[in-house]
């Protein structure tokens, strides 16, 4: 069932938990960019071509291993983002965007795949 597709449009299950650790990564790869150098330039994302990058860079992952990989890049962009002062918040609005894009992608992917199951 985790490699049927259609739990989010044409992605399996599986391929949902590849393409948010995707994101879980670039997010804390980006804060501690910005963290680093706070003027550094912003970045557009083609989001399909990079969900799709994602995704592709994982395939050879199976169910555990996806979640094993998510397990662990979660929990360090949560951690990371906990250590955000309130004076960097203010100076950079790209923290609470990346933070609020990455709960709003767990909560529209989580409908969807409990309404898939």
């Amino acid at each position: 069932m985790r490699e049927r597709p259609g739990a989010c449009g044409d992605w399996t299950a599986r391929e949902v938990v590849c393409h948010s650790t995707g994101w879980e990564a670039e997010t804390l790869h980006r804060s501690r960019e910005v963290r680093a150098n706070p003027t550094s330039p912003g970045r557009t994302y083609n989001d399909d071509l990079f969900n799709a990058a994602q995704v592709a860079a994982r395939r050879g992952r199976g169910w555990i291993a996806a979640l094993a990989d998510l397990a662990v890049t979660h929990p360090a962009l949560i951690a990371f983002l906990g250590t955000i002062t309130s004076e960097e918040a203010a100076r950079d609005g790209r923290f609470a965007e990346w933070a609020h894009g990455r709960a709003s992608d767990f909560a529209e992917h989580g409908a969807q795949l409990r309404a898939w199951h």
